[in-house]
């Protein structure tokens, strides 16, 4: 509306301070208003006094096109303030999200599902260079040489402008090329998941060397709660996650089984079953996980509770893999079905 009264001439100076008062809310419809010709000047000079750096590469494939209004371009741009850092928060545990200065990255700014992929592959490798020909195996198993290359640029430059839409050129914070290989950069300026619950394990195995059980606890729940799901599950069919998968969900069940003794220690049997339960829902048939089970109902003075476990173990492990519980578990039952009812 407003641009239509400045194209129209209607108080053209009470126009430009409305335009500009609204600052980066009016950069989309300025920039759109560069294909306009009776518009094109006026926009030039309003984008260059709101100085929204969006406006820079609008402003610089104008002056690419129109030399008549080259001068005008360069003084804008000129005016424009630098773009702000981008900072990234990604959660790799569970379903794959991304945080691009606090607001998650539109889904059709990805553009196709191979440039989110590439980026998760370099997330779980980054702490290597990771060469061409692998990520191109991974990605695009079926592809020539020839075609894997031009989709792999592609993806690279797609992947680039969605975490920094405000990039010049290839020099990515966090996509970082070296000679035919690629790696991802955290820049400091990047939160991970994984980073962070190896970070609070490693905290958590300092306060319980040192007899800080209660520390350590809060330490572990902290990590355990950011387990939301396996390694990224949207990827559950491809070959390349699988191993770190299997490993991620292994050091989550460690850090519960943990926590569900450090809490018996602390005699505290109710979280304690909670954590192993926990456990449990990741592997069903972790035949240790029931004892712990039975032991802690058991120190509650449940004997129904381990009854309950033993024959819920039983179950799987005959059904699953056509074995019976080991004699250290059988013991547990037996002690279990001695106990005088409550």
């Amino acid at each position: 509306m407003l641009l239509t009264a400045l194209k129209r001439g209607v108080e053209p100076q009470a126009v430009e301070d409305l335009l500009v008062a609204l600052g980066s809310n009016a950069v989309d419809a300025l920039v759109q208003a560069l294909a306009d010709s009776p518009l094109r000047t006026r926009a030039i000079g309003l984008l260059g006094v709101i100085g929204d750096p969006r406006a820079r590469r609008p402003l610089l494939q104008l002056t690419r096109k129109d030399r008549q209004v080259r001068t005008l371009c360069e003084q804008a741009v000129a005016r424009l303030r630098p773009p702000e850092p981008v900072t990234l928060r990604i959660s790799l545990l569970g379903r794959f999200e991304i945080l691009r200065n606090g607001s998650p990255i539109p889904e059709a700014a990805w553009k196709t599902h191979k440039v989110k992929a590439l980026l998760e592959f370099l997330l779980l490798h980054r702490s290597r260079l990771v060469s061409r020909d692998e990520i191109i195996e991974a990605l695009w198993p079926e592809a020539d040489p020839r075609a894997g290359e031009v989709s792999l640029k592609g993806a690279v430059k797609t992947l680039r402008q969605t975490l920094e839409p405000l990039l010049e050129g290839s020099r990515s914070s966090f996509i970082v090329r070296n000679g035919s290989g690629f790696r991802f950069e955290a820049a400091g300026r990047c939160w991970i998941d994984v980073d962070e619950f190896d970070r609070l394990r490693a905290e958590a195995r300092g306060h319980e060397a040192t007899g800080r059980l209660a520390e350590a606890v809060t330490a572990l729940e902290e990590a355990a709660a950011l387990y939301r799901g396996d390694l990224l599950e949207e990827e559950r069919y491809a070959d390349w996650p699988a191993a770190e998968r299997e490993r991620r969900r292994e050091i989550q069940i460690a850090v519960l089984e943990t926590l569900a003794d450090l809490h018996a220690r602390r005699r505290d049997y109710r979280r304690a079953l909670d954590a192993i339960q926990r456990v449990l829902a990741l592997d069903r048939l972790r035949e240790p996980a029931y004892r712990h089970l039975m032991q802690y109902a058991l120190a509650r003075g449940d004997r129904q509770a381990a009854i309950r476990a033993y024959l819920t173990c039983e179950q799987a492990l005959r059904e699953e893999l056509a074995v019976t519980p080991q004699p250290e578990t059988l013991a547990l039952y037996e002690q279990a079905r001695a106990l005088t009812p409550a």
